[in-house]
C-alpha cells in the first residue's frame, strides 16, 4: 500500500519582474479562444491553482451569468471576479499492488491506483460546446442542445468547465497457473499467465483521460492533447530452468 499527499506553495517571485499579465497562466489553446487564461502565480498560493470566475447560472434568455467582486451576477465576463476555484495538483495519490495465490497452483496479482481531489479544465469540452459551430463543423450533444434554444455566443474561460478529475484505475490484473512437478520435463518452473494493463478507470470525468502531467509551471488543461490508453492483454509463458 502507497499513500502520497504533497503540498506546494509559491514563496518568492522576482521582484520588479512579474507584472499581473505575466503571472497568467495556463492559456486556452483554441480556434476563436485564444488569450483566455486559466491559472495564476502570486505568492503565497500554490502552483496550478486555477483562478476564473465564478458560473452563477444560465439567465433566462440563455446567457451565462458570473458572480461580481460585490457578490452580484454579470453577463459580462470581464466584469467578473476572479477568484481561487480550486487546484490541479491531486491532494492524494493511493497505490495497493498485491499477489494472491487464490487456489493450488493458481496465483493473481494486481495493481491498483487512485488520484483524488483535483481539477480539470475540460477546454475540449468547452471548444465543442460552441453552438456557433453547428451546422458547419463537429460539435457535441450540449452545442446542439444550446442550439436549439438559441444560446448564442463562444464560451468563455469559468469554472463552469472544471471537472473534478479524481479516479481510480486498474492498471494491470495478471492471472496465472504453475505448473505442477516441472522437473519431468527439465525445468524447474513452467508457470503461464494471462495479463491484462489499463482494464478499469472508475471517473466522473467526461473527457477523454483525468490522467494528466502535474509537472511544471502550467498544467491541468485537457486542451486536444490528451491521447487515449489503450489496454492491452498478453498471453506470457515463464520458463525457469
Amino acid at each position: 500500500l502507497t499513500f502520497s499527499h504533497n503540498i506546494n506553495n509559491v514563496e518568492q517571485l522576482s521582484e520588479g519582474n512579474y507584472n499581473w499579465k505575466d503571472k497568467q497562466r495556463s492559456y486556452i489553446s483554441a480556434r476563436g479562444m485564444v488569450g483566455q487564461w486559466t491559472q495564476y502565480i502570486e505568492e503565497g498560493m500554490p502552483m496550478g491553482t486555477w483562478y476564473l470566475p465564478h458560473f452563477v447560472k444560465m439567465s433566462s434568455d440563455g446567457a451565462f451569468l458570473y458572480e461580481t467582486a460585490t457578490g452580484g451576477v454579470t453577463r459580462d465576463v470581464l466584469q467578473a471576479a476572479r477568484k481561487n476555484v480550486g487546484s490541479a495538483v491531486p491532494k492524494v495519490n493511493l497505490g495497493w499492488s498485491n499477489t494472491f495465490a487464490i487456489y493450488k497452483n493458481i496465483d493473481l496479482s494486481f495493481s491498483l491506483r487512485g488520484v483524488l481531489g483535483y481539477k480539470v479544465y475540460n477546454v475540449s469540452n468547452m471548444y465543442f460546446s460552441d453552438p456557433k459551430l453547428l451546422p458547419n463543423l463537429n460539435a457535441n450533444k450540449q452545442a446542439m442542445d444550446w442550439f436549439e434554444k438559441k444560446i448564442d455566443g463562444t464560451p468563455t474561460a469559468s469554472d463552469y468547465w472544471l471537472e473534478d478529475g479524481s479516479f481510480v484505475r486498474l492498471d494491470n490484473l495478471t492471472l496465472g497457473y504453475s505448473l505442477p512437478n516441472p522437473m519431468k520435463l527439465g525445468i524447474n518452473k513452467l508457470r503461464v499467465y494471462l495479463t491484462g494493463n489499463n482494464l478499469l478507470t472508475i471517473t466522473g470525468y467526461k473527457g477523454i483521460d483525468p490522467e494528466l502531467s502535474y509537472s511544471g509551471l502550467e498544467f491541468g488543461l485537457d486542451n486536444f492533447n490528451v491521447y487515449p490508453k489503450t489496454t492491452s492483454f498478453t498471453l506470457g509463458l515463464q520458463l525457469n530452468f
